[in-house]
């Protein structure tokens, strides 16, 4: 008979401990046991030296060390760091920490019986808390275990905790979790006959404007009009600012404007045109002198607010401004042009993008989404600072300064190989998790519909790449 598959778990959130490396500090806060079990291993005085992680040491530390069958054979990495500890001479503990970033990661501890006698594991990881109290490493990141006793002793030496998950669910069984906002359960909204959707753009924008079945739509056809009406001609271009002025620019953006025009990264002789994108909603730095250039130049100045609904100042300095509903509110499509209007027949002639049915759907949607703008911005801006307290400050892209809705969080990684490795990685979980291409960053869902519980997931899907050896 075939052999039954054996049951694999590892597919749930589970909590992973930091130690804190200030001595004074995370003496006070890790478990009482863990505070006994130092002293009562010290009172042996035993010794613990660092050593080479050479072939000869691994050797020496293999048949203690429960995690033996991934220990390299040869040597360390040069970023590890090997430590023994003796009792009269004799070796009976080891432990070997990984520096990634500003943490130290704990990645092999092993004791022999006369160690576990006498509490050397916990003196062990005491010793490293002792040599980097204060230094440029911030935290010993313990680990997490899906065995409760080890999770047990693990969790008695956290001063702060994060989410793991080491293992995607199967793919039947996993959550769906976007960078958008949209869910089933939002179809079929009627509209809120208290809230009158025109009015409210009308008094906003204080212009005319035209709706589109997408944000790129409404990019493709402003600027095929601008050829169309000769105000950018063969020869001139448009030039595309960003926020971070990075290389990286989306192709839902060149695509539409390439259609019709020639872009360019700088404002020069031959620039008609400035298109200026706050990337995920973060205002790009300049946008004054931006707007400044261009009417000291006679440019038409355009700002690409898709994610910048309601950030900061975004859209107060354009002539033409682009928004798409989807990216801030649960809806399947819609994108708004101002600044310009179109009829139906013209656009359906020189665009082929009309549909009239689409823009009363969204009217209905965005009837129950908007009078609740306020509460949607301030859930956005606290599932970010979340991310920022598990991942740290340094590890954000963006600075989340007052005022800025985020359209979502944006991590650093090492380069852009791992960049690529963790999105991958992420995505088997069945969360969006896009590259920050030329940034060596990922992006992932931050969103107004996401619970404590999504967090937790998507993070602990990060941070199960880092407890995987890795780093971020």
């Amino acid at each position: 008979m075939p052999d039954y598959p054996s049951y694999k778990s590892k597919d749930f959130v589970i909590w992973g401990s930091n130690l804190v490396l200030n001595k004074e500090e995370s003496w006070k806060k890790i478990n009482k046991r863990m505070r006994t079990a130092v002293r009562k291993a010290q009172s042996y005085k035993p010794e613990i030296k660092k050593v080479e992680g050479n072939k000869k040491n691994i050797k020496l530390f293999y048949p203690f060390c429960p995690s033996r069958h991934d220990l390299p054979e040869d040597r360390l990495d040069d970023n590890q760091k090997m430590y023994f500890a003796y009792l009269e001479k004799e070796l009976v503990g080891g432990i070997i920490v990984t520096e990634m970033g500003d943490h130290l990661f704990l990645h092999y501890l092993g004791v022999t019986e006369k160690g576990r006698e006498n509490q050397i594991s916990s003196l062990l990881i005491w010793n490293i808390v002792e040599l980097f109290s204060k230094s440029d490493f911030k935290y010993l990141d313990i680990g997490a275990s899906y065995k409760t006793s080890l999770q047990n002793y693990f969790k008695g030496w956290a001063t702060e905790s994060y989410p793991v998950i080491m293992r995607a669910p199967k793919e039947e069984f996993q959550p769906k979790i976007m960078i958008t906002p949209f869910e089933n359960r939002f179809l079929g909204l009627r509209r809120n006959e208290s809230f009158n959707v025109d009015e409210y753009f009308e008094k906003r924008f204080k212009k005319e404007y035209t709706f589109f079945p997408q944000g790129r739509w409404a990019i493709y056809s402003i600027f095929k009009w601008f050829k169309i009406t000769n105000q950018i001609k063969e020869g001139e271009e448009v030039c595309i600012k960003t926020t971070t002025e990075s290389p990286y620019i989306s192709r839902h953006v060149t695509e539409p404007i390439e259609a019709s025009c020639s872009i360019s990264r700088e404002i020069n002789d031959k620039t008609k045109a400035v298109f200026v994108i706050h990337e995920f909603g973060f205002l790009h730095p300049e946008i004054e002198k931006l707007k400044k250039v261009c009417d000291d130049k006679n440019i038409i100045l355009i700002e690409d607010c898709a994610y910048a609904f309601s950030s900061s100042s975004a859209g107060e300095y354009g002539d033409y401004l682009i928004y798409s509903f989807p990216k801030m509110f649960p809806l399947q499509f819609g994108g708004l042009l101002i600044g310009k209007k179109f009829e139906f027949e013209y656009i359906w002639d020189n665009f082929a993008c009309a549909d009239v049915k689409k823009e009363e759907i969204c009217k209905d949607y965005l009837s129950n989404f908007i009078p609740k703008l306020d509460e949607i911005c301030k859930k956005r801006r606290e599932n970010y600072l979340y991310y920022q307290n598990i991942f740290g400050k340094d590890k954000t892209y963006f600075k989340l300064s007052e005022n800025i809705t985020p359209g979502a969080f944006i991590l650093k990684v090492d380069n852009e190989e791992r960049m690529k490795e963790i999105s991958e990685f992420v995505r088997s979980f069945g969360i969006e998790c896009g590259n920050y291409w030329k940034n060596s960053a990922i992006f992932f869902p931050v969103h107004q519909e996401l619970k404590k519980s999504h967090l937790d997931y998507i993070a602990g899907s990060i941070k199960a790449m880092y407890r995987g050896g890795c780093g971020l």
